[in-house]
């Protein structure tokens, strides 16, 4: 058992604002089991402490040398010092120059924001909300723009990694139904929609046996920028501009679109990960003089991994997922790869489709366990009349009893291996049981135990001679499993 010491304090502000709570350090602690006598062993770890930045990071934009108004310095985490002595160290993003030109809120791209804000609680009343508008300051936002990993112990080179954000930065206006409408501004941070990250450094002799190279990756993002505020619709597309990922909806918030991968940083592209998604409205909730409230369960429906290949030519290896309507579980998973054929067309290849059955009990609020997972030889259209020789592996699940196939679970006991050593004792969990049957040779097996503390048993399945592919751009999509449970007791 391990417990957390959390050591907190209120230091004293740089400005004259009241002091907030600020988390000094969280210490680690492991308990060992109690011996004959009672007597329990503990032993803490050093602590994991956070120091605040050095330099003023003032929230409020100063309006000029001589305004008065606090800028409301607050600290943030500038260096952690592991429990194990290494140390990292963040810089941040410089704050907008002092001044009182700013842009229009509607079309704001910096790092600044309006907030109706007074040092006067009258100023945003409603009576004087009647007679004027509520007065604006400018805040800052800061972002992280390079991390330093420190090796105070072996004395190791420093990791840096920088970030570089792309465009402008994006704003949406505020629909929080506790302001007043008045008071409501694009103050919504949204993000960036492209950010350059490099990692490492690249060494002055590159055929040294230690040297090292920096290495680069793009991340796009979806920011739910779509319709926000009137707005007009805003459609993500991938870097070349070929494909369309999808509308920029509000739900997709935050999600990458497309990652790419370089040779090096400066250098080509090695690889890039396209995502497809996709939302499902669960919940709404009406709201006077605002839009709806509305509650979504969100997912991927496809990526693609897209690899450069010698020739300039690229290798795609497409995954198309379905989803239960229900509890939003995925159900099929269809792959295919996508190869050159040398003639200006593509050649379709190791299509295979991963097909998962669920138990449920909602009284025991047990959900989504999967009782079977089947990868067959095929498309998904395909999958439900496959013949034995097409199946590339069947694996099914028992829970709480033995041959408890597709019953509904009562405490959710996964299969196991075969425990090894003295018999159980009685009042043990009833023991699961998990069968399996791949193509070549078709055989099936079965695995009994008693609840486990690890990951679900999982056998290697092997694939049927006939169809083994000569070439395969990525490795089988394996079933997708629920993570292990905790063992019942």
């Amino acid at each position: 058992m391990d417990s957390w010491t959390l050591k907190q304090s209120f230091p004293k502000q740089r400005t004259d604002t009241h002091p907030p709570l600020w988390l000094e350090s969280i210490t680690r602690t492991g308990h060992g089991a109690p011996n004959a006598s009672g007597e329990q062993t503990s032993r803490a770890l050093p602590p994991v402490s956070f120091l605040p930045n050095v330099v003023d990071m003032p929230n409020r934009v100063s309006k000029g040398a001589t305004d008065e108004t606090p800028d409301f310095d607050r600290l943030r985490v500038e260096t952690v010092r592991t429990e194990t002595g290494g140390e990292i160290h963040v810089d941040y993003s410089a704050p907008c120059a002092v001044g009182t030109a700013h842009p229009s809120p509607e079309t704001n791209t910096t790092r600044c924001f309006p907030v109706h804000y007074s040092p006067d609680p009258e100023a945003l009343s409603d009576e004087i909300l009647a007679k004027k508008p509520a007065p604006v300051e400018w805040f800052n936002k800061y972002v992280v723009q390079k991390v330093t990993e420190k090796d105070r112990v072996a004395r190791q080179p420093d990791v840096v990694t920088t970030y570089a954000y792309e465009g402008g930065g994006a704003w949406g206006r505020s629909t929080d139904e506790f302001t007043k409408p008045k008071l409501r501004t694009y103050d919504q941070w949204r993000g960036y929609a492209s950010v350059l990250v490099r990692k490492g450094e690249t060494s002055a002799d590159p055929a040294a046996a230690d040297a090292t190279q920096q290495s680069q990756t793009r991340m796009r993002y979806f920011r739910g920028m779509s319709g926000d505020a009137g707005r007009p619709t805003v459609t993500v597309k991938d870097s070349t501009g070929a494909e369309t990922l999808g509308e920029d909806l509000a739900p997709y918030q935050g999600m990458p679109a497309e990652t790419v991968a370089y040779t090096r940083a400066g250098g080509d592209v090695a690889s890039r990960i396209l995502s497809w998604p996709t939302s499902e409205e669960t919940a709404s909730q009406a709201r006077a003089g605002l839009p709806a409230l509305k509650a979504h369960r969100v997912a991927t429906a496809r990526t693609e991994t897209v690899e450069t290949i010698s020739g300039g030519r690229t290798r795609t290896a497409r995954t198309v997922t379905t989803y239960d309507d229900t509890y939003g579980l995925p159900l099929t998973a269809e792959t295919l790869t996508l190869t050159p054929d040398g003639s200006g067309g593509t050649t379709t290849g190791d299509r295979s489709c991963s097909t998962n059955t669920y138990v449920h009990n909602t009284a025991k609020h047990l959900i989504g366990l999967v009782q079977r997972a089947r990868t067959t030889v095929g498309t998904c259209a395909q999958a439900a009349t496959a013949p034995g020789s097409d199946v590339v592996s069947d694996t099914r699940v028992s829970y709480d009893a033995l041959d408890a196939f597709g019953a509904a679970p009562v405490r959710g006991c996964l299969s196991g291996p075969t425990p090894s050593g003295p018999t159980a004792p009685a009042g043990s969990p009833p023991p699961a049981r998990s069968t399996t049957r791949s193509a070549a040779p078709r055989k099936s097996g079965t695995r009994r135990g008693t609840c486990p503390r690890s990951a679900s048993f999982r056998p290697r399945a092997r694939r049927s001679p006939p169809r083994r592919p000569t070439r395969r751009a990525t490795p089988p999509p394996r079933p997708w499993t629920r993570p292990a449970a905790p063992p019942c007791r």
